[in-house]
């Protein structure tokens, strides 16, 4: 497994795990700070620049409450306060891991940031004595998954459960 001890310049990461799985002091997700609420939030900002996203607002993507209500713990990148990065853990508690929403600034990806969040959520996922790290990503994204973090190419499905253009399992126009 490619793995790098070098973090890039200036970012820290830091981890944060929900009570109720990992036994640890509750912490509030990215977004949370002293009980304001910030619109749009931090992380959805983050979520629209990384993934060409529409920026959407906390009455109808509340970041906190998702994370509160379906992590297991997630991974932040900051530089100088400013979140630049972020990475969602989900479990079954017992064997697997799920990394989602692994995200980037655009003006900071291919740094390094990317990396650290991704082995950072994966050491955590060790100590809580899950045996695999899943992951599921766009093909522009493959060579950082294989080459750099480690993973193997697998078999896996995936079932699209909207209705586009009133069929089901439209995919991206398809």
């Amino acid at each position: 497994m490619a793995r790098s001890s070098v973090q890039p310049a200036g970012v820290q990461s830091s981890w944060s795990a929900l009570n109720r799985w990992a036994g640890r002091r509750r912490r509030r997700p990215p977004d949370a700070s002293n009980g304001e609420r910030r619109s749009p939030p931090a992380t959805s900002t983050l979520h629209a620049a990384a993934f060409g996203a529409s920026l959407r607002t906390e009455s109808d993507w509340d970041c906190v409450a998702l994370v509160h209500n379906h992590s297991f713990g997630w991974v932040t990148g900051r530089i100088d306060g400013v979140l630049v990065g972020f990475a969602d853990v989900i479990t079954d508690r017992f064997a697997h891991a799920w990394l989602q929403d692994v995200m980037v600034a655009p003006d900071r990806q291919r740094s390094g940031i990317g990396l650290q969040l991704v082995n950072r959520a994966a050491d955590e996922a060790r100590r809580s004595n899950c045996e695999w790290l899943h992951v599921d990503f766009d093909d522009h994204v493959a060579d950082f998954y294989y080459q750099h973090c480690g993973f193997t190419r697998t078999k896996a499905g995936l079932k699209y459960l909207q209705l586009c253009s009133g069929r089901p399992a439209c995919i991206h126009g398809v």
